[in-house]
C-alpha cells in the first residue's frame, strides 16, 4: 500500500568521547565520561489506514526529517572500606545532559488512494511539515552504596534526583517542561559457596524524551519501576552462569508506535520468568 519511490529512511550518526579515571590511593578514585552524539533522520513512508469496502484504499503518509545534537557529561567519585570481614564502596556522582532537536514533523499528510487490485503507483505527494525546535538540560545527582559482609551477603542502595528543563516549540505549541523526580534502588544478595546466588532487587528509573507525537504534543518524561527475584548459579567446573529470574515491571509514558507508524506514549505492565 505504499510508493516505492517515496518510502525511504536515511539516518545517519556521529558519536565521540572520552573516558578519564584517577586512582587517588587510599581507596579514593575518581571518573569522568563525556561523549557526543550527532545525529540526521529522514523517515518518510506511505502506509493505508482503511477502505472503502471494495477497491480503493485510503492512505496517508508519515513525514520526519531533523537532526540532534546530544552532549552528556558524567562525574563520580567513590570511596572503598575494607576491613577483616566485610568491603564497603560509596559512589557519588553528578552527570549533565544538554541536547538540541530541530527539524520538520508531519503524522499523518494526505495521498491519494490506490486501487488495491490494480495498484498504479507515483502518486502526487506534497511534502509540508510543522517545524521544531526542543532544547533539553538535565542534571543528576546520585548516590549508590555496596555493602559485603562475610563473603555472602551483598547490599546494594542507590538514591538518584534529576531535574529536567525543556524549551521549545511543535508548529505553534509550546513544548516547555520544567519537572524534578527522586528515583530509588534496592537489592540483596546471599552467595553460597556452591556457586548458587538468590537476590531480590527493586529499582525505578526515569529519563526525560525529547519530541512530541502527530498531534503536536510534547512527550513527558519517562518513568518506571521493576521489582525482581531470582537464582543465580555459577558452577565451580564450567566458565559459565545459569539464571532465573521473575520480575514484575511497569512503565508509564513510554513510546509506543501507533497504526500509522508514529510514535505515541502509554503505560505498560510487563510481567514474566
Amino acid at each position: 500500500m505504499g510508493e516505492p519511490s517515496f518510502d525511504k529512511t536515511d539516518r545517519t550518526q556521529v558519536t565521540a568521547g572520552y573516558e578519564l579515571q584517577h586512582d587517588f590511593g587510599n581507596g579514593w578514585k575518581f571518573s569522568q565520561n563525556y561523549r557526543y552524539s550527532h545525529l540526521d533522520l529522514l523517515n518518510q513512508g506511505v502506509f493505508a489506514w482503511g477502505s472503502d469496502g471494495d477497491r480503493t484504499a485510503y492512505r496517508g503518509y508519515s513525514y520526519s526529517d531533523g537532526d540532534s545534537d546530544v552532549h552528556t557529561l558524567d562525574n563520580r567519585i567513590s570511596k572503598l572500606w575494607q576491613g577483616d570481614s566485610f568491603e564497603n564502596t560509596l559512589l557519588v556522582g553528578m552527570d549533565y545532559v544538554h541536547s538540541t532537536t530541530d527539524g520538520k514533523n508531519n503524522g499523518f499528510g494526505y495521498v491519494p488512494g490506490l486501487d488495491m487490485f490494480n495498484p498504479q503507483y507515483g502518486a502526487d505527494i506534497t511534502l509540508s511539515g510543522d517545524p521544531y525546535h526542543i532544547k533539553l538540560k538535565q542534571t543528576g545527582l546520585y548516590a549508590q552504596n555496596q555493602y559485603k559482609w562475610d563473603q555472602h551477603w551483598v547490599l546494594n542502595m542507590g538514591v538518584r534526583h534529576d531535574q529536567a528543563k525543556s524549551s521549545g516549540h511543535i508548529g505553534v505549541v509550546d513544548q516547555s517542561y520544567n519537572v524534578n523526580h527522586t528515583s530509588y534502588n534496592a537489592g540483596l544478595m546471599y552467595q553460597f559457596d556452591m556457586g548458587l546466588s538468590p537476590y531480590v532487587n527493586y529499582s525505578e528509573s526515569f529519563r526525560p524524551i525529547s519530541g512530541g507525537d502527530a498531534n503536536n504534543r510534547a512527550y513527558k518524561p519517562y518513568e518506571g519501576r521493576q521489582i525482581e527475584a531470582g537464582l543465580k548459579y555459577s558452577p565451580m567446573n564450567l566458565d559459565g552462569r545459569f539464571s532465573l529470574a521473575y520480575f514484575d515491571l511497569q512503565e508509564k509514558n513510554a513510546l509506543v508506535s501507533d497504526a500509522s507508524n508514529v510514535q505515541v506514549q502509554g503505560a505498560i505492565v510487563i510481567s514474566g520468568v
